[in-house]
């Protein structure tokens, strides 16, 4: 793999039009100190470049190779030293961002005289980073969904699987919606996750892996969803009807009261969250978020002429959590220009 990536990073170098420009297109691989004199001599700027394999660190097959993109140059009255660092400047800004199969951790070297060329060099040392691809697998120790307050453990499985690092991250009911880093960066491949009543509805969990001596960020992903429902208190909620004030169909622009009835055996407070479908649509919009009250107020646009649906979902806070409902249903209102 490394040299296959000492051919990319010679085409980054030498596709570049300004920079192949400075060294006369003279961007050669593995080209020794004694076979560069001709060049230096007849060239029009009187430098070149040779991209070198300098070490294979790393496990496998070379995550973190190490190559040398060696600038050689005798143009100018100070015998190269200002055009080599020029030379040095382009290169760096050239690899900034990497170059195809590798990201650039590091590039690091100083412009010195070399008496046997009798020119100023630049052994710029480049540090990369390769992302492999691995067969990635995350399995809960217990089937979804449990109870809140059960505690989980996550395993991934990686494959090779030397000198990884693993990072498990949860994004759901308890964190808000936004991805938590739950364990940072860490050599083992597990995670315990002790749920609470915050997390009840769907989360997903992911874990990412890296690779190498330099680890960077990571080189691949995968998750899992999983569902935590509310302990068991007594019996959920349940909807009676979901109706509308007016009789389908109505022109648009008309207020409409969407009523639900329901009611809890426990006597306990509930709660509604109102959704719409426009006609013809695959997505839901949240039209109330959630609320004690039982019933909204719709105004149709002229856009929802045709079929709409309205649902309603209800939870009592002892059963689903806002991220998941109790009871639901559905009913079709018609608008008609």
């Amino acid at each position: 793999m490394a040299f296959t990536l000492l051919d990319n990073l010679a085409s980054a170098l030498s596709g570049n039009a300004a920079l192949s420009a400075m060294v006369d297109a003279k961007i050669y691989k593995n080209k020794p100190l004694e076979k560069c004199d001709v060049d230096l001599r007849n060239a029009t700027n009187k430098s070149l470049i040779s991209c070198e394999l300098q070490d294979l660190c790393g496990q496998l097959v070379a995550y973190d190779p190490v190559f040398v993109v060696d600038i050689r140059s005798r143009k100018g009255t100070d015998g190269g030293a200002e055009y080599c660092a020029e030379i040095a400047d382009a290169v760096r800004i050239i690899l900034d961002d990497g170059f195809t199969g590798a990201e650039v951790l590091k590039v690091q070297g100083d412009v010195v005289f070399d008496k046997n060329l009798a020119a100023y060099r630049c052994r710029l040392e480049i540090y990369c980073h390769v992302k492999i691809s691995y067969a990635l697998t995350l399995t809960p120790s217990i089937a979804s969904s449990q109870a809140a307050g059960t505690e989980i453990i996550f395993t991934a499985t990686a494959t090779p699987s030397q000198g990884l690092e693993y990072r498990f991250l949860v994004n759901g009911p308890g964190t808000g919606f936004v991805a938590r880093d739950m364990t940072g960066w860490q050599t083992r491949n597990s995670f315990s996750w002790m749920t609470c009543d915050q997390d009840v509805g769907i989360s997903t969990i992911t874990v990412q892996v890296r690779g190498g001596i330099s680890k960077g960020a990571a080189d691949q992903s995968t998750t899992a969803n999983y569902t935590i429902t509310a302990t068991s208190v007594g019996t959920a909620p349940t909807i009676t009807s979901l109706a509308a004030s007016l009789a389908s169909p109505q022109p648009p622009g008309i207020e409409i009261d969407i009523i639900c009835t329901a009611s809890s055996p426990e006597g306990n407070e509930l709660q509604y969250k109102f959704w719409h479908q426009p006609p013809g649509a695959s997505y839901w919009k949240d039209l109330s978020f959630w609320i004690t009250q039982n019933w909204i107020r719709w105004k149709p646009k002229l856009a929802d002429s045709g079929t709409n649906s309205i649902r309603v979902d209800v939870i009592d806070g002892k059963h689903a959590g806002k991220g998941s409902y109790d009871a639901r249903t559905t009913i079709s209102f018609t608008v008609a220009p």
